[in-house]
């Protein structure tokens, strides 16, 4: 009986470590009927996370349990075969592929009207409720600058120039804009800042806080823009009148039929000095 009972204990011992023993498997993955290697095809044991990939010339080999019952091959292009491989290690597995037919499905794809202009109708019509007569009171800073600047030149540009000639020291300041690169020089900066009321129906309180000039000092160009210093800038009026000159606003009733609009995803929006991504950003230009 002793005798017995260990039998039995070294039986039931071992079954274990002959169930998980490692039987390597190898072969090839070829075309059944050109007979040419096929690479990168996936091998694996249904089932189970074991597997591999057939190398460029088509040769796999990996290590599978001892009761793996079935191994697959399957490739887009192909039909999936299974075979069934037995107890011994070292065996060769070789899978000849037949080619399968896919019939893909037909995508037609039509151009769409552009979002931006989806998005820019909405903002017109929607002008009502934000311009500044929409509300019966309100109190605000305004911030208004004036700049001119001599654009595309370089500083070979301004050796003979009479009017730089006077101030040798702005070709320092050469800046270049996003636009195409462009060298701009600025040579007039006027600022101004004011707080403004405005009362319902009409009446306007503008109270002048600090005016500042910079760059070229000429009478003329000074008195032109102190005439339009304390004019205001109302984006929803579909004109904008800039030192006496009409500009049509990005956001006009009619701006649809003059400026292509562009929506770019990959902007970043800044609020109060925090990234916020994913926010679109309208870009308008004049067609």
């Amino acid at each position: 009986m002793r005798i017995y009972c260990l039998f039995l204990f070294c039986l039931l011992f071992s079954l274990p470590l002959f169930a998980q023993y490692p039987v390597k498997i190898k072969g090839k993955v070829t075309d059944s009927i050109s007979g040419e290697p096929i690479p990168f095809a996936n091998v694996f044991v249904p089932g189970k996370f074991i597997g591999t990939t057939s190398d460029t010339a088509g040769n796999y080999a990996f290590s599978v349990p001892k009761k793996t019952d079935s191994i697959t091959v399957q490739v887009i292009g192909y039909k999936s075969q299974t075979k069934f491989p037995n107890a011994e290690s070292g065996q060769t597995l070789n899978f000849q592929l037949r080619q399968e037919d896919m019939m893909l499905s037909v995508i037609t794809v039509k151009p769409g009207e552009n979002p931006a202009d989806v998005l820019m109708r909405q903002i017109i019509a929607r002008k009502k409720f934000q311009t500044v007569n929409a509300f019966s009171q309100l109190q605000w800073q305004a911030y208004t600058k004036y700049q001119i600047d001599l654009d595309n030149i370089s500083k070979n540009d301004l050796e003979d120039s009479k009017l730089v000639s006077l101030f040798p020291h702005i070709k320092d300041y050469i800046d270049t804009v996003g636009l195409k690169g462009r060298a701009v020089l600025p040579i007039f900066i006027s600022e101004n800042l004011a707080d403004m009321k405005f009362k319902r129906p009409s009446k306007t309180q503008e109270t002048i806080k600090a005016i500042r000039f910079s760059g070229i000092q000429q009478e003329d160009l000074i008195t032109e823009l102190l005439g339009n210093v304390n004019q205001n800038f109302d984006i929803y009026e579909n004109l904008m009148s800039v030192m006496g000159k009409n500009f049509v606003s990005p956001i006009a009733d009619y701006s649809l039929n003059i400026y292509k609009y562009n929506l770019n995803y990959f902007d970043t929006l800044y609020i109060d000095g925090e990234p916020h991504s994913g926010q679109s950003k309208a870009r308008w230009t004049k067609a």
